[in-house]
């Protein structure tokens, strides 16, 4: 992989998007992705950090209340269940 094509797989996870969803966008397959990241260190940290990232920006628009922040709150929901789903004691 190119750098630059590592720089845009970076920012497009930072941006929500899915490694599967990524890697085809640029023409890759996620086995030539995950070669990179075995090769290169630092890139397999930036694709590890990257949707903490994606989290972090929509818990601040849910917690700041800014607008649309019940898209954020579903995203949240639906991307990572386990931890910002309703709990079971929640559910009717």
């Amino acid at each position: 992989m190119t750098k630059k094509q590592k720089d845009l797989l970076v920012r497009e996870l930072t941006n929500g998007m899915r490694l599967v969803d990524v890697a085809r966008l640029l023409r890759l397959t996620v086995a030539e992705v995950r070669a990179a990241q075995n090769a290169d260190k630092d890139f397999a940290r930036e694709i590890r950090r990257a949707p903490i990232i994606f989290k972090r920006y929509l818990l601040h628009i849910v917690v700041l209340g800014e607008q649309n922040w019940q898209a954020a709150a579903f995203i949240l929901e639906r991307r990572w269940p386990l931890q910002w789903g309703k709990s079971g004691s929640d559910r009717p």
